[in-house]
């Protein structure tokens, strides 16, 4: 499922380059009203320019196929040429489409956030925005469509044999996510808008019944809901004291200490929770319904059963929160002083490397500042 996401995303990104920096031109102002600023937009924009393609292309490289495919790091600028060459193509090719894209999408989302007096889509995605941006994707799927599959095929040579097979059962799912991409950006055009929904999802498909009478998304969230509930209450706070101790970088004997503390801690989350088979159950029956209410068409967000499973899931976290607080203060008083400055420099010093300089002053005064 991992996989299958991070080619959406692959898609989603590709697609970017062309609608999110498309080169703004002069539009000409209507009869009578040349000299009027309001009645035309700017003459000049921001344009996509190699640089960013190659910019972009390498962190996908990075991202999809030297951390995901194992891809050899002495291919990576190659590979990253390539998947360059490929978004300009795309820029070039959708440089008109772009940019109407662009500005209606920037438009609407002042306009909505605006009338909802900054409180952003807490409504899901608006009809009319939905609707505009479906009309305008549409047109262009068969561009998108060959710039993912493009980028797909290219790479593919580079990879490892074993990492081509993998690749190949990735590629039909990136198909599957753009055949319901575009099905669902035909909706939208349409006004058939799920304010909610996946647009990289095909609902009906999740919702058709295999011989058991059951569907995808069951599945899925039963397999969620399992995977939820096998795990013993304050598991997740191993990885705190694992993280803690390579901080401070613990001795032997400090990080017994954290050990001990952690066994001890999670001792009394198991008491806290009551009989670990009862609190299983529960978190099973939360995690699945709320998974099955996410997929529940229109505001989800509101629905009542997602409300009252919010309110379950926090009643049982509560104890366990508690503990986990307790835990961290504990673990936090076992390094020393000289513990403690030795952690805190060698963040500093990671500040530097990336180029913030945490003890050098701002640059500017603050305005109010500079004022007086």
């Amino acid at each position: 499922m991992e996989s299958t996401m991070g080619y959406w995303r692959l898609a989603v990104v590709l697609c970017v380059a062309g609608w999110g920096w498309p080169v703004w031109g002069q539009t000409a102002a209507r009869p009578g009203n040349e000299n009027d600023p309001m009645d035309r937009p700017a003459e000049y924009g921001v344009r996509f320019t190699p640089t960013m393609a190659r910019s972009l292309a390498g962190k996908m490289t990075e991202q999809f196929f030297v951390n995901h495919h194992q891809l050899d790091k002495s291919k990576a600028d190659k590979v990253t040429e390539m998947i360059a060459r490929r978004v300009m193509q795309f820029a070039h090719q959708n440089d008109t489409a772009g940019q109407d894209l662009a500005e209606f999408a920037f438009t609407e989302l002042l306009e909505n956030t605006r009338a909802n007096h900054g409180r952003g889509m807490n409504e899901g995605m608006p009809k009319r925005l939905a609707q505009g941006i479906g009309s305008r994707v549409v047109p262009i799927m068969p561009s998108i469509r060959d710039l993912t599959n493009g980028v797909l095929q290219d790479v593919r040579p580079e990879l490892s044999f074993k990492e081509q097979l993998k690749l190949t059962g990735e590629v039909a799912a990136a198909n599957v996510a753009l055949d319901a991409f575009e099905k669902n950006m035909q909706g939208w055009a349409k006004g058939e808008v799920d304010p909610f929904g996946n647009p990289f999802e095909d609902r009906q498909a999740e919702l058709q019944k295999d011989q058991k009478g059951e569907t995808r998304a069951l599945r899925a969230a039963r397999s969620s809901a399992e995977g939820a509930s096998k795990s013993k209450p304050g598991t997740e706070w191993q990885t705190y004291v694992e993280e803690a101790k390579k901080y401070y970088q613990l001795d032997p004997s400090q990080a017994a200490a954290a050990d001990s503390l952690l066994r001890d801690y999670q001792q009394r989350a198991e008491i806290a929770v009551g009989k670990l088979e009862e609190w299983r159950a529960r978190v099973y029956r939360n995690k699945l319904f709320v998974s099955l209410s996410m997929r529940l068409p229109g505001g989800w967000q509101n629905n009542p059963m997602r409300i009252l499973m919010d309110r379950d899931g926090e009643e049982m976290k509560e104890p366990l929160e508690a503990l986990g607080d307790g835990l961290k203060g504990r673990i936090e008083e076992i390094p020393t002083a000289g513990q403690r400055e030795a952690a805190e420099q060698r963040v500093r010093a990671a500040f530097v490397e990336a180029g913030l300089n945490l003890d050098e002053p701002p640059a500017t005064a603050p305005a109010e500042e500079a004022e007086k």
